[in-house]
């Protein structure tokens, strides 16, 4: 999809398709005859990010565990079930690398992907989070006045 270069999903869009085909080249299906390069305006920090996430939603896509047919619901028995089949290794996890859950028709259930953002980015998120957070507070009905909307007319 292409989204127009003034835009500030333009980038966001730029990191996801090269994201996308980095995924599919680590795993082996490349959507096209040349390997995935990054594009040039993409910030080398966000470049590493990406590989990071790549990188674990990869390793977690070939580590597929398929959940039983008997196990829907959630009570004692599963649970207990679910510890024999998955082992905790530390603190109450599971499933302590990346992985894919599947049901058992190997629809993904759920993508664990322990540690994919470093905490460089989860810091620089929260606090984008919370500034976003306050902005919206303090602007509860009066965003449209204060904010510039020029480019919407």
């Amino acid at each position: 999809m292409d989204i127009p270069s003034h835009w500030k999903l333009h980038m966001p869009n730029i990191i996801a398709e090269y994201m996308v085909n980095q995924f599919l080249e680590t795993i082996g299906q490349p959507t096209r005859p040349t390997l995935a390069l990054p594009d040039t305006s993409i910030l080398l920090s966000a470049i590493f990010e990406a590989g990071r996430i790549v990188w674990s939603m990869a390793k977690a896509y070939q580590n597929q565990k398929a959940l039983g047919s008997n196990e829907t619901g959630t009570n004692e028995v599963r649970e207990k079930a679910l510890k024999e089949t998955f082992p905790v290794e530390k603190d109450g996890e599971l499933v302590c690398e990346p992985t894919l859950l599947l049901d058992q028709t190997s629809v993904i259930m759920a993508w664990h992907l322990p540690g994919v953002l470093s905490e460089e980015f989860q810091v620089g998120f929260q606090i984008f989070i919370s500034i976003a957070m306050v902005l919206l507070n303090l602007g509860r009905g009066t965003v449209q006045e204060t904010w510039n909307f020029s480019s919407q007319t």
